[in-house]
């Protein structure tokens, strides 16, 4: 079913940048947008995040638009299960650490863009997650099976799976970094193991597709 819901919306984001929409005419109806945008709207405005995020979607996947970097978030969860984070966090001014999380089905993603004062490169982010992951879940393992990583004019971001058990359930958990400009933009992933393809997909095109 997750693997089903994935390739629909491989295609959905190619619609979101007219990849498509020359291959298809079976796209979203007026009133299927109208109720996204709707959606879209409550999810802003239940974060208190008019300020920071406006409404960006153009298709019947809700999105919204980041106002400082111009990044853009899908969300991408079943109904009501989206959420934004925008308030500020110490050091830094509101809006330059934010996040978007969503939950689909059993698969949790939350997508982040953050301006930090001291530029790190995408290299020195990536390796500050894989050190949090494996701090949190020592008994990790790097993820054996491959994976399908989307990627764009940047190419792949820069990421990693491992393997873990979490509750006794063998879960699989997936982190991806690219850095657009002075923002880094870092995607954290988890879900059922055998969902691995499907989180690693879905999770870095929410990276790769964020200036779109």
């Amino acid at each position: 079913m997750i693997r089903r819901v994935a390739a629909a919306f491989v295609m959905a984001f190619a619609l979101h940048t007219g990849v498509a929409a020359q291959d298809t005419n079976d796209g979203p109806t007026a009133s299927q947008i109208a109720a996204a945008r709707n959606q879209a709207d409550r999810v802003v405005e239940a974060a208190k995040a008019a300020d920071v995020f406006e409404n960006a979607t153009v298709t019947d996947i809700p999105a919204v638009r980041h106002r400082q970097s111009g990044l853009r978030c899908l969300l991408i969860g079943d109904q009501g299960a989206d959420s934004l984070r925008a308030d500020p966090v110490p050091g830094l001014p509101r809006g330059d650490d934010v996040s978007c999380a969503s939950y689909l089905g059993p698969l949790e993603f939350t997508l982040y863009f953050t301006r930090y004062p001291d530029q790190p490169s995408a290299e020195d982010d990536m390796d500050l997650a894989v050190g949090a992951i494996l701090r949190r879940l020592p008994d990790a393992k790097p993820h054996t099976g491959e994976l399908p990583i989307a990627s764009s004019d940047l190419g792949e971001p820069l990421w990693a799976g491992f393997d873990i058990v979490v509750s006794g359930r063998e879960m699989f958990t997936f982190v991806a970094v690219q850095k657009h400009g002075p923002w880094m933009v870092k995607v954290r992933a988890t879900g059922p193991r055998n969902e691995a393809e499907a989180i690693s997909t879905l999770a870095s095109l929410l990276v790769v597709r964020a200036p779109d």
